[in-house]
């Protein structure tokens, strides 16, 4: 049904896990967790794009309906996980008032609000991702509207934006660094809205002569481009550990992303050797 893009989702949570294996004490894979969370966030914008801009536009959206159905996709197993995560500390006998009182946010997914690393990686730590995630989804209806009412205005405001970004984080104190450029929603909603771009961008170009073209190309030359961004996220993985920690969790991964879902999106119904046939859709 998913193809090859549920692969690479399987690909991506891999590499999140074995930046998070240890070995003497460090991940395995360094470049994995930066790598493979800008993956998640930029396509959860590209892909809700996909599924849900013809519906929040209508007239019969309801705003509850939609984050009803955003929550019960994160939150089951978020406290499943969050349990499992308690029985632990309690046969390790490591859970007093102060751990309970910190997971309070954690409970209502609120902890990624939080510029302290006892709450916003308290409880199962990497859900913090998904305190982001919430927040995207709520805002999403309101973007949306935004980019199909002005899409120029939109994108400038976006280059505007990333802009000033790029220069801030050169002067966040580097006890800061971590938390503003890598953890807080707002400054992660930047890699959110940039698959929500992609998908303004595709629709834009679907049905141009270019495109047209290249899905039109024999296989052996459709594959040769899809080589392409998987050479580019293989060289920014290798350059990674010399990169900036100012620009590495997220700016370092935003081109390599962009360029791998475009080329996904692009051979959707003509896919080549390495990426086949397969439908974007069934994401959400």
């Amino acid at each position: 049904m998913i193809g090859s893009l549920q692969s690479l989702r399987g690909i991506f949570a891999i590499m999140i896990f074995l930046h998070h294996f240890p070995i003497n004490g460090k991940g395995w894979f360094d470049a994995g967790g930066p790598c493979g969370v800008d993956f998640f966030l930029i396509l959860s914008g590209f892909v809700l794009c996909v599924g849900y801009e013809n519906k929040v536009l209508s007239s019969d959206f309801h705003y509850r309906h939609f984050i009803f159905k955003r929550l019960i996709r994160v939150y089951p197993l978020h406290i499943f996980c969050l349990l499992n995560w308690l029985i632990i500390q309690i046969i390790a006998t490591l859970l007093n008032f102060n751990v309970i009182l910190k997971l309070i946010p954690n409970i209502v997914l609120l902890q990624s609000w939080f510029p302290f690393q006892s709450i916003y990686f308290s409880g199962n730590a990497v859900s913090w991702c998904l305190s982001d995630l919430m927040f995207f989804y709520c805002a999403f209806p309101f973007l949306i509207r935004i980019f199909v009412k002005n899409r120029k205005k939109a994108v400038y405001s976006m280059g505007i934006i990333v802009s000033a970004y790029l220069v801030l984080i050169n002067i966040i104190p580097q006890d800061k660094i971590h938390y503003i450029v890598y953890i807080c929603p707002l400054t992660r909603l930047i890699d959110f809205i940039i698959g929500m771009l992609l998908w303004q961008l595709y629709i834009s170009i679907e049905s141009s002569v270019f495109v047209k073209r290249i899905t039109d190309m024999d296989i052996s030359f459709r594959t040769l481009i899809e080589i392409i961004p998987l050479l580019i996220l293989g060289i920014a993985i290798c350059i990674y550990p010399y990169i900036a920690e100012c620009y590495s969790p997220c700016a370092w991964w935003w081109m390599p992303m962009a360029i791998l879902i475009l080329t996904l999106t692009v051979f959707n119904k003509s896919g080549g050797g390495v990426f086949p046939y397969c439908s974007i859709t069934a994401f959400y």
